[in-house]
């Protein structure tokens, strides 16, 4: 979004208004163009400051739960342990960004062009790994209760720790334009620095915030619930005693993923397309700017969810009572079973056997 136009849809973005004259004048022979004033107000910036530092707070207090547990009970040779504590972390990391946001929207930016491109760079970060982390969770599911996938514990937790490198990666490498461009302006209104993306043309990247809503919400959103349709009717199918359990959990997932990030990425889109007529609506800017701001919020209260997601776990219910507890028992609990093969488990899963292990990890 050009910064001239004085309206962005850019989800760093604060509401302090990036000019106050109503008219805007190019070069001698182009007509005079009237733009929209922003009465951004304070309460809205002190409202947005406030739901920074609650969802910083939830999420710092659950995910660091979500990590003591693992750490101290859980077996991390588990799969889906992996990815549970690399998704934590990866929640840490975005809310991590927060408490400078909010310090952002009450006042303005404070903390300098390195700074704003960390910050930047941070937040697009844990964004990314965060979806990338919930999409690769649920294939794993999908394949290993699904398909039965054929491979030893020993290769699946190596394949789960490598896939974790390239997930941090490419999270970290789809940053770097986010990161580079970032940087602070200073305002000719009000004479103080905000903190935004740079960008040199005119007109509104429409293609670049449609590849970001197909990439980043359409297709993890649709592989989300292919996938967990699938284990769903296998669940069914083989009619384990935890399946009534499971739909709920796999339930929420899908249901967290879709409320938070479906408004935000529409209202991102509808605000593209209406930034291809700089002159329009007043009114229509206006609503949509205050619709970004409430699907902002919600979209980033999905770092928040999942340690809520895990309570409904009996095992993590039971986990979290003796960590909270401090109880004297054994710190680790591992599984009795030997490990063994993945080899040969079809026949396994026709008798819900290995279907019931794995929606225990749900």
């Amino acid at each position: 979004m050009n910064m001239s136009e004085g309206f962005t849809n850019d989800s760093l973005s604060t509401e302090v208004p990036l000019y106050t004259s109503t008219e805007y004048y190019g070069d001698e022979d182009d007509p005079l163009i009237f733009l929209c004033d922003d009465d951004a107000s304070s309460d809205n910036t002190t409202l947005t400051s406030v739901v920074f530092s609650l969802v910083f707070v939830l999420s710092l207090t659950g995910n660091v739960l979500v990590l003591c547990v693992l750490a101290k009970y859980e077996d991390m040779k588990k799969v889906t342990n992996i990815f549970i504590l690399n998704l934590a972390i990866s929640d840490l990391v975005f809310a991590s960004s927060l408490p400078f946001w909010a310090v952002y929207h009450s006042y303005h930016w404070i903390f300098g062009s390195f700074m704003c491109k960390l910050i930047s760079g941070v937040y697009f970060i844990g964004v990314y790994s965060s979806l990338i982390f919930l999409t690769v969770m649920s294939v794993d599911r999908y394949l290993t209760v699904v398909h039965s996938v054929s491979i030893t514990l020993r290769k699946r937790t190596l394949c789960a720790w490598s896939s974790s490198a390239v997930i941090w990666t490419i999270a970290i490498a789809a940053s770097i334009k986010e990161m580079v461009n970032s940087d602070t302006v200073l305002t000719q209104d009000k004479d103080i620095f905000i903190c935004e993306e740079v960008q040199t043309g005119i007109t509104p990247d429409l293609v670049g915030y449609c590849l970001q809503i197909v990439f980043l919400f359409l297709l993890p959103f649709f592989i989300i619930v292919f996938c967990y349709c699938s284990i769903l009717k296998t669940v069914i199918t083989c009619k384990a005693r935890a399946k009534y359990n499971a739909v709920k959990i796999i339930f929420g997932i899908v249901v967290a993923f879709f409320i938070c990030w479906a408004p935000y990425n529409l209202v991102m889109f509808l605000m593209s397309l209406n930034d291809l007529n700089p002159s329009g609506d007043c009114d229509r800017r206006a609503k949509l700017n205050l619709a970004f701001n409430v699907c902002r919020n919600l979209a980033y209260f999905h770092c928040c969810l999942n340690p809520l997601l895990y309570v409904c776990t009996a095992k993590y219910r039971a986990h979290l009572r003796r960590l909270v507890c401090n109880s004297p028992q054994q710190t680790r609990e591992r599984s009795s079973v030997p490990v063994r093969s993945y080899h040969n488990t079809s026949n396994i899963f026709q008798n819900g056997e290995a279907a019931r292990e794995e929606i225990d990890k749900l």
